[in-house]
């Protein structure tokens, strides 16, 4: 075993702060290379003892080395890998006081080494992968304070700007390959004391990522499990009238981030794409939660018509009563009716077997109007009939016989 007192490294100094520690997470660069000369040097035994050594806050080298330049902790690292597997599970597992580990320390100080710490837990035996990602830090002089998981702790601090997110999603989705499908929904699921997955957090923080997030969703081959991801609200789960908390799952969220500054990727767009591949039961629980304003967003947040199509789909199947209440916006009227004109598909899902033909006749858009707003009495109702006749004005044309092109209104039959 190592002699403490004869072996400079292990001295501790103050706060239970060894030598070693000491040098690397103040980035001694004086003493740093004959250091990592005196470590190559050293036996396993004697070098497990030092990797051992853990300060008052519960932090060892490897993770007090996070906080130094990226070039020393990137060799110690090198070294750290010599450590036989149990030696190297035990230090990457370890947490200080507040639940931090090693890779959780390194998203916040060192971004740039999280790839090569992912591929050092990746080369562990089996079950390491899954005990290591499933870690979630806790703070107990703070119990609010709370990231979450290590795939959290990436979301919430690995910048596009420091890092690339391809960088560290290439390793951990290899890492996440690897684990068992309840693991995967483990930390996909893993809620932080503000009520955010890793879904929302990726769009509320860090939007580069959210592709990459979904595609991780997909591999649990867990219909059910991506639906409640999508479903989930934040919100502070400890202190329910906690002000500032809006209550909204990542769809709602990319909405108004999208709104307040459009982005390419769309995050609508690429959430959308997730829902569209669910069953309506599934697409049910999402949408049915929107309230008007953001069914308006929503759609408006769509440009490609395509996919405003597939969402007045979800709303006229699972929520008509939503688009019941578009009184105002007479805008969002004549474009539900312009589609609904276009599109037989879209009127077929409506009307069922009552749909007749390519085009909508006044018939089938009064039983359209009733069975979005329920009754004829409705300002619903005469609203969409409007709407109805102005679609077909816009996109109606036909020859008039001079030759000429007129536009022919479509009349609504009111009786049925």
């Amino acid at each position: 075993m190592l002699n403490y007192t004869d072996n400079e490294l292990a001295k501790i100094t103050e706060n239970g702060i060894s030598n070693l520690m000491y040098i690397f997470a103040f980035d001694l660069k004086a003493k740093i290379p004959d250091t990592l000369s005196a470590l190559e040097t050293l036996p396993l035994n004697d070098l497990s003892a030092l990797f051992k050594q853990v300060d008052e806050e519960g932090n060892n080298v490897i993770m007090l080395s996070m906080w130094g330049s990226f070039e020393a902790a990137n060799n110690l690292l090198d070294i750290f890998k010599k450590l036989p597997p149990h030696d190297k599970l035990a230090r990457l597992t370890q947490a200080n006081n507040e639940g931090e580990t090693a890779l959780m320390i390194a998203t916040q100080k060192n971004p740039r080494l999280v790839p090569k710490l992912l591929n050092l837990i990746e080369e562990l035996p089996a079950a390491a992968p899954a005990t290591i990602v499933k870690q979630v830090d806790t703070t107990p002089s703070d119990p609010i304070i709370s990231i979450g998981n290590a795939l959290m702790w990436i979301l919430s601090f690995c910048d596009a700007k420091t890092i690339a997110p391809n960088e560290v999603m290439a390793p951990f989705s290899r890492l996440f390959n690897h684990l068992a499908t309840n693991d995967k929904t483990t930390v996909l699921q893993q809620i932080n004391k503000e009520g955010e997955n890793a879904v929302l957090l990726a769009v509320k923080y860090n939007q580069d990522y959210l592709p990459a997030i979904l595609e991780l969703s997909e591999k649990t081959t867990n219909p059910t499990m991506i639906a409640q991801t999508l479903k989930q609200v934040d919100g502070m789960n400890i202190c329910e009238k906690a002000i500032g908390y809006t209550w909204r799952n990542a769809l709602q969220h990319a909405i108004i981030s999208q709104s307040k500054q459009p982005r390419t990727p769309n995050p609508v767009l690429i959430i959308l794409t997730a829902i569209f591949k669910l069953s309506p039961t599934l697409q049910k629980g999402i949408i049915e939660k929107f309230n008007d304003e953001e069914s308006i967003s929503l759609i408006n947040a769509v440009k490609s018509e395509s996919d405003q199509l597939k969402l007045l789909e979800l709303f006229v199947r699972f929520n008509p009563d939503k688009l019941t209440r578009y009184t105002d916006t007479p805008e969002l009227l004549l474009q539900l009716s312009q589609l609904y004109q276009q599109n037989e598909n879209l009127r077929t899902k409506a009307l069922g077997s009552n749909h007749a033909g390519n085009s909508a006749s006044p018939l089938e858009i009064d039983m359209l109007a009733i069975r979005l707003s329920g009754n004829r009495n409705s300002l619903f109702y005469s609203n969409f009939l409007h709407a109805s006749t102005q679609a077909v004005r816009t996109i109606t044309p036909v020859i008039s016989s001079k030759g000429t092109t007129s536009l022919t209104p479509l009349t609504p039959q009111l009786d049925i």
